[in-house]
């Protein structure tokens, strides 16, 4: 081959290559650039992804918090709606007044009637006092009768007085804790006495008029009582009350007869010594 030819023939398979070959290249720069651009929009739609996500998860929890606040809304509507109800309704009122009349109160405590305190009142000054009366009367009585009925006295009432206390106290009553001044004045009396006009004296007062005023006292509140607690008590005591009040009057009598038959033999004796000569 003539040096000419193999000229021809190289540039020729050279042109050949170079016309095959360009293609090639440029499909792997479109190829690369292709592949750069879908990374990108790879790139851009996972960015849109995660915006979507974090807005979805915002509106989500704003939502939430709107529901939320909602139910709190409706919630509270209802609360207010129910209360203003009842209110309305005088279902409160009488709740209230129901609570009352059975002896609730607020806290947990309890209360009491006007009519039933004043028997706790009553009772308790009349307890006090029989007591403190019967330990003068255990003192300077000059009857063995009567200073035994004394010591009953202080036994009977102490007992009774505790257990009104108690109830009281349940009840947010306060009782006095010491006589008026009407069984003051007359145990101050009684003290300047001594002898048979002692006995006397006590039996009359501590024995046979308080204890009729006890009587009628614990008679009402056995029979009308209000507070349960308080009217069984009265109810329970009242036999003790009514058997003090027999005994006083058993005795009063005695001691009266016995002060006749006295004055009587006085007058015989005094008779006697006027028709001597």
């Amino acid at each position: 081959m003539s040096k000419g030819k193999f000229l021809m023939t190289a540039a020729t398979v050279f042109m050949f290559i170079v016309a095959v070959g360009m293609p090639a290249f440029g499909q792997n720069e479109n190829s690369n650039s292709n592949m750069n651009s879908n990374s990108n929009m790879n790139s851009n739609m996972n960015s849109n992804t995660n915006m979507n996500g974090n807005m979805n998860g915002n509106m989500n929890r704003k939502m939430d918090k709107k529901d939320k606040s909602n139910k709190n809304g409706s919630m509270n509507g209802n609360m207010n709606s129910n209360m203003s109800g009842d209110m309305s309704g005088g279902n409160m009122n009488g709740q209230m007044n129901s609570n009352m009349s059975g002896g609730k109160m607020a806290g947990g405590g309890m209360m009491v009637s006007a009519a039933d305190k004043k028997f706790m009142m009553t009772a308790a000054m009349g307890g006090m006092a029989e007591v403190e009366m019967a330990r003068v009367a255990v003192q300077k009585a000059s009857s063995d009768s009567v200073k035994q009925y004394a010591q009953q006295m202080i036994d009977d009432h102490t007992k009774a007085n505790d257990e009104l206390m108690q109830i009281a106290t349940s009840k947010g009553v306060t009782l006095p804790t010491t006589p008026d001044a009407k069984h003051q004045a007359m145990m101050t009396k009684m003290q300047a006495m001594s002898g048979m006009d002692f006995d006397m004296a006590y039996i009359k007062n501590a024995g046979v008029m308080d204890h009729t005023k006890m009587e009628k006292l614990f008679q009402s509140e056995a029979s009308k009582g209000m507070d349960a607690d308080t009217k069984a008590f009265a109810a329970k005591t009242l036999p003790t009350v009514q058997g003090h009040l027999k005994m006083a009057q058993d005795m009063s009598s005695s001691m009266m007869g016995t002060m006749k038959g006295m004055k009587g033999k006085g007058s015989m004796s005094n008779s006697n010594s006027n028709s001597k000569p």
